[in-house]
């Protein structure tokens, strides 16, 4: 609260507003300064990354936090298997203006980036790794010391499958930054209340003689 205060003595454009629940934590804040005025949105990415770190849960703003935000857009980000996920977060990461390229088991002729055939070459090529395809016999350990090394000491490396595409956990820890989160993207309360509807919907759908609305092929 006092770095606000304090920027708004400093920056008469500078506005912020912090609203707290029954307990004075943090339920949700936003603040707007000048700056954003004389440099583009490259550069000022910060509004965008702590939108997306509260409401992951990776920061909590109970708590003080001191960060440091690099710029993002024209950041090349290689990501490992370009299906439903991967497409998604090329997406969103095209979005801001990264140079994004992908590697997979085959090119995608559908898809508007450039295909890597080999994962060391991806990695050299890449500031973020992002691993999002499936754990397989194939896939298992694929993130070795040959391809951290080409992705470099100072490197992101993002895993949003399993824990059993990384390689040896001494390689990961010896990057700069690390930051671990346990499996848990997808329980988000929209994500939750999607869930149950798709339950009671195949209840009613069951109990009322009609096909299921998610069957499952076992």
């Amino acid at each position: 609260m006092a770095y606000f205060d304090e920027k708004a003595k400093e920056d008469p454009d500078f506005f912020y507003r912090i609203r707290l629940d029954d307990e004075d934590r943090v339920r949700n804040m936003y603040w707007v300064d000048g700056g954003g005025n004389s440099v583009d949105a490259g550069t000022k990415p910060d509004s965008s990354l702590l939108l997306l770190a509260t409401a992951g849960g990776v920061v909590d703003l109970t708590k003080p936090i001191a960060y440091r935000v690099d710029k993002v857009s024209g950041k090349r980000v290689g990501i490992v298997g370009l299906g439903n996920i991967g497409s998604r977060v090329a997406r969103r990461l095209a979005a801001f203006g990264c140079a994004v390229s992908y590697h997979s088991r085959s090119p995608k002729p559908s898809a508007p980036y450039p295909f890597v055939p080999a994962l060391r070459e991806l990695a050299a090529g890449s500031d973020v790794l992002v691993l999002s395809c499936a754990l397989t016999d194939e896939t298992k350990h694929m993130v070795n010391r040959d391809v951290m090394e080409a992705l470099g000491k100072g490197g992101v490396l993002v895993n949003v499958g399993r824990g059993g595409l990384g390689g040896e956990p001494e390689l990961l820890l010896a990057m700069d930054n690390v930051v671990l989160s346990d499996h848990r993207a997808v329980l988000t309360t929209e994500s939750i209340g999607g869930v149950l509807e798709v339950v009671i919907a195949n209840l009613d759908a069951f109990f009322s003689g009609r096909p299921l609305v998610s069957p499952v092929q076992l």
